[in-house]
Formats: C-alpha cells, sequence, structure tokens
C-alpha cells in the first residue's frame, strides 16, 4: 500500500493489504465508524461498487438491451433491502423498466409556455450533481447557467462576498421572471470594504427581495 493519510472503509482487499505490513515497519492506524458518518461512507461506498458493476452489465450487454440490463441490475440490489425496506417502500422504490428521467412538470393552464409553445428552459449541468467552473471555452458558462437556473428555480439562497451593480445587472431579466413567478429570493452578503454597491442593494429590496424579508446590517 502506498503510504499516506487514508479515508477508506476496510473491505476484503485492503484487510489483507494491511495484514501483509509487517507491523513493526509500518504505523496503520484505524478506527471504528462512527454510527452517524456511517452512513454517508457505507452510502458513497456501495454507489462506488454499483458504478463498477453497471459497467461491467454494460460492456456484456448489447447496446438495444443496455439500459433494461443495467435497471434489472439496480433492482436486484434494492431487492436485497427489502426486509429493511418493508413491502410499500420496496415497491415504491423499484425502477421503472421504460427507463426514463422525469425532466419536468409543468401546468398548460393559464401559462405562458402553453400560449406561446416556449421550449423548456433546463441548465447543461447535472442538477443533482455538483458542477466545477473553471471558464474554459469548451465548458457551459457559468453566467448562462445561473440565469438558467434562476428561472428554473421556485426559491434561491444566495451567499456571495460582495454584489456589483455591474453584475447584477446580467441577471435582473431572470431574476423579475423568477419572483413573476412567485419564487422566494434570499441574499447573504458583506459590506466588507465597501465593496458592495449600494443601487444593488437598493433595486433588490425593490423588486426582488420577498415582502417577509429583511435587511439587516450584523456587525464583524
Amino acid at each position: 500500500m502506498k503510504q499516506g493519510i487514508y479515508e477508506q472503509l476496510i473491505n476484503t482487499i485492503t484487510r489483507q493489504e494491511i495484514s501483509a505490513l509487517d507491523p513493526d515497519v509500518y504505523n496503520i492506524g484505524t478506527e471504528k465508524l462512527d454510527a452517524e458518518e456511517a452512513r454517508k461512507l457505507l452510502s458513497t461506498y456501495l454507489a462506488a461498487v454499483t458504478r463498477r458493476a453497471l459497467k461491467i452489465v454494460r460492456e456484456q450487454t448489447e447496446d438495444k438491451t443496455a439500459v433494461l440490463a443495467q435497471i434489472r441490475t439496480c433492482n436486484e440490489i434494492i431487492a436485497t433491502l427489502k426486509g429493511t425496506l418493508g413491502e410499500e417502500e420496496y415497491n415504491e422504490l423499484q425502477l421503472d423498466e421504460q427507463g426514463e428521467v422525469l425532466t419536468h412538470v409543468y401546468s398548460k393552464l393559464n401559462s405562458i409556455r402553453a400560449v406561446r409553445d416556449t421550449k423548456i428552459v433546463r441548465p447543461d449541468t447535472p442538477i443533482a450533481q455538483s458542477s466545477l467552473f473553471t471558464g474554459a471555452k469548451s465548458e457551459p458558462s457559468m453566467l448562462l447557467e445561473l440565469q438558467k437556473e434562476i428561472v428554473t428555480a421556485d426559491r434561491i439562497d444566495w451567499l456571495v462576498s460582495f454584489i456589483k451593480f455591474s453584475g447584477l445587472r446580467l441577471l435582473l431579466e431572470q431574476l423579475q421572471q423568477f419572483t413573476a413567478g412567485g419564487g422566494k429570493l434570499r441574499i447573504i452578503t458583506t459590506t466588507y470594504m465597501e465593496a458592495t454597491d449600494l443601487k444593488a442593494i437598493i433595486e433588490l429590496l425593490a423588486n426582488y427581495l420577498t415582502q417577509r424579508s429583511r435587511f439587516r446590517m450584523i456587525p464583524k
């Protein structure tokens, strides 16, 4: 094994590698799983094992049945948890074998989408995963992603060091759509080095923050 610090669950192969190390030569550190921390670590480990299994299933299956084969593998895994989940929850969590992903639900009644038959706006980056924006030309623009995220959200919590009107104005149109649709906006920022523009704060207070929102100065 490579020397260094680890945060690795001990499985069979890891235990074998540890056992092969001379305790007179290596200082080997282990600790018991914490009951609260165990859920996160174990679920992450199972996710990694499942990805490996699905990769094998994909490689061994023809393209036209690859999705179905992977879904059935997942359902077999879920089936092993039936005794823990209970009959009702087990049935609810079984994956549908049609192999579809729900992408949106919007009302057709009293909706501008129905009148204009507009295309549904979606961010280019996954909703369920974190994304890192580096500014590379081959990657999605952070500004465009923010604009798309705003108009598709029902609540926004912003935590920013400061607010400049030059940046805020690029999002005003999307914020107007967001608040017009009943979206709730909450912002936490600072006045450090007087970097935040008063004009930006006034614009937000006048048009975008909810009536229940309060503007408070928190001392350093």
